[in-house]
């Protein structure tokens, strides 16, 4: 009989080719590897590393800043976002990525990307290497995630479908911590 699980390897390279056996494991130990699999990951069509105005931004991303406002001319940027702070948690809390944030302070705030209608896969980083972080995801107005973190970074992975030429992620939640967005096409029409 054939089981209906699914599983995803996350952390790999972007637009890359990869070779995967799977095998499956129970308490009487593990099955044979099946043949080998042949996948490619998605190249991202957009990427922002949210932090200060003084920190590093991680290479081939977008800057975004507390005053990072959307306007249609650049396309994206923050809405909603008069409590929105940021910090950098400095060399030591991880990469460009990582050791900067912006922070809600329990308000609410959005960031849109103006993208073409159609289906992508959301990428956000999510935390704060000082401490503990709670962040309330909502991707096209629909609650999807909430990532508690004690301490370091999170990827939450969202599939979106953008209509209307825009994606909206709202951040909530007590802290509304966020690290970094990465968006890719999805060829798989999720």
């Amino acid at each position: 009989a054939t089981a209906g699980t699914e599983a995803a390897v996350h952390f790999l390279e972007e637009a890359a080719d990869y070779e995967v056996r799977v095998s499956a494991q129970n308490e009487h130990g593990e099955g044979p590897q099946g043949q080998v699999l042949a996948v490619s990951t998605s190249q991202a069509i957009a990427r922002f590393d949210m932090g200060t105005a003084d920190s590093p931004v991680a290479e081939g991303f977008m800057q975004v800043t507390p005053v990072t406002e959307y306007t249609p001319e650049q396309g994206f940027g923050l809405a909603d976002a008069g409590s929105v702070t940021a910090e950098d948690r400095g060399a030591d809390a991880g990469d460009a990525l990582q050791r900067d944030l912006l922070l809600g302070h329990g308000g609410a705030y959005s960031f849109l990307v103006d993208l073409p209608d159609g289906a992508c896969t959301v990428v956000l980083t999510v935390g704060d290497a000082t401490g503990s972080a709670r962040t309330d995801i909502a991707v096209q107005g629909e609650q999807r995630s909430t990532v508690a973190v004690d301490d370091g970074v999170r990827q939450v992975i969202e599939p979106a479908e953008i209509v209307g030429g825009q994606l909206v992620l709202d951040i909530s939640g007590s802290g509304g911590q966020l690290n970094g967005v990465t968006i890719a096409a999805d060829g798989t029409g999720r």
